[in-house]
């Protein structure tokens, strides 16, 4: 009788160590797994921040240029405000903001903005695009730039001629992409 109670008992000892064993195991398979991937990212961690004090001066230089800066419409308007002084008449649109993505799996938000200027002369718009390019918060690029001469000279113009005002002979058309740098894909 005892033997016939022993056998089975064993029986059940000998499984539950096993089932222990392999559950064991298992545990210790996905503590090594999950130890393994903390240490892949924490060497990568730690190579993104050498590179971050190899490469500081290079890094400072694009922020203090705006590529990582956030895109403001108004702050952007702002300075388009400020450098319309050699002109007569500016008039611009800044277009909402859209991601293009690259294939290096980095993301770019760009805007368009479009502008139109009136002035006397055409270095006046000449000007006022390279204060732009210069002092913009911002990365930004020319895509056009096309000058006409206005077709409407008449008396009105003529006359602003003699009472010192600036009459508006050149009419430009401007169209810049505001480019900056939103990251990438797996940061979000």
């Amino acid at each position: 009788m005892k033997s016939t109670i022993l056998l089975p008992v064993g029986l059940v000892i000998v499984c539950s160590v096993l089932y222990l064993q392999q559950t064991q195991r298992i545990y210790f398979n996905t503590a090594r797994e999950v130890y393994d991937g903390l240490q892949r990212q924490l060497k990568a961690l730690e190579e993104d921040v050498d590179f971050l004090k190899n490469h500081q001066k290079h890094i400072n230089f694009l922020i203090k240029k705006g590529w990582f800066s956030p895109q403001n419409r108004l702050i952007g308007g702002e300075t388009i405000n400020k450098w319309t002084n050699p002109l007569n008449a500016v008039r611009f649109t800044i277009e909402p903001e859209t991601i293009k993505e690259m294939n290096t799996g980095y993301f770019f938000k760009v805007s368009r903005i479009i502008l139109e200027a009136d002035a006397l002369l055409d270095t006046d718009v000449y000007d006022f695009v390279a204060n732009l390019l210069n002092n913009f918060p911002g990365i930004l690029r020319l895509q056009k730039l096309a000058l006409s001469r206005n077709q409407n000279v008449n008396e009105l113009n003529l006359s602003a001629l003699r009472q010192h005002k600036r009459p508006n002979f050149i009419i430009g058309e401007i169209i810049m992409e505001w480019v900056s740098m939103e990251g990438k894909k797996h940061e979000e």
